[in-house]
């Protein structure tokens, strides 16, 4: 048995297709419900004491600006 097969074998049982399936199935499981909902930006939050809507004012306050332009800009085009 020569080195240069070893080596060809090894790689071949790395790279094999099931390894690299149940290496993410592995990791897909251990990711949890928590992890992915920590990096999520929530404009209102009810159940923080402290929290006054700002944000999502501020979000209604910007798109009832830009409707209004659109609906002035229309009106103006169309008259």
């Amino acid at each position: 048995m020569s080195t240069e097969n070893l080596n060809e074998k090894r790689y071949e049982n790395v790279v094999s297709p099931q390894f690299i399936g149940d290496y993410i199935d592995s990791r897909l499981n251990n990711v949890s419900k928590e992890q992915n909902d920590s990096g999520y930006w929530k404009l209102n939050n009810p159940t923080d004491p402290k929290e006054d809507n700002d944000q999502l004012k501020a979000v209604t306050g910007i798109c009832f600006m830009f409707m209004t332009l659109l609906i002035t800009g229309l009106y103006s085009f169309l008259t």
